[in-house]
């Protein structure tokens, strides 16, 4: 099986900004974590053990903390999950807008 490409990717711009991703097992990071956004580190971390779509959904997820955090919103946990719900979905449902600005 050919692995797929955003596997490889150990660095996401987020507000024009570098942050590491870091896949791996949670260990020690967080009980049960799906994924931890480390802001003072900039660094994402995902548990590499969960299936490829809750991956990607942490991502989403995790850098909406990471923005929040950056813009001192103080967005709840429950909005935070809604919205990388709401982006996700949407990312997935309109790949011909997120490839009209990629190409922008």
């Amino acid at each position: 099986m050919i692995e797929a490409k955003w596997k490889n990717t150990k660095t996401l711009s987020i507000c024009s900004l570098p942050v590491s991703l870091v896949r791996e097992d949670p260990g020690e990071w967080v009980d049960n974590g799906m994924g931890r956004s480390l802001l003072k580190d900039g660094k994402i971390l995902v548990n590499s053990s969960m299936p490829d779509d809750t991956q990607l959904w942490t991502i989403v997820h995790e850098s909406l903390h990471h923005i929040d955090d950056m813009n001192g919103l103080d967005l709840s946990e429950q909005v935070i999950s809604t919205m990388a719900t709401g982006v996700f979905d949407f990312i997935k449902q309109n790949p011909e807008i997120i490839k009209g600005i990629i190409d922008l």
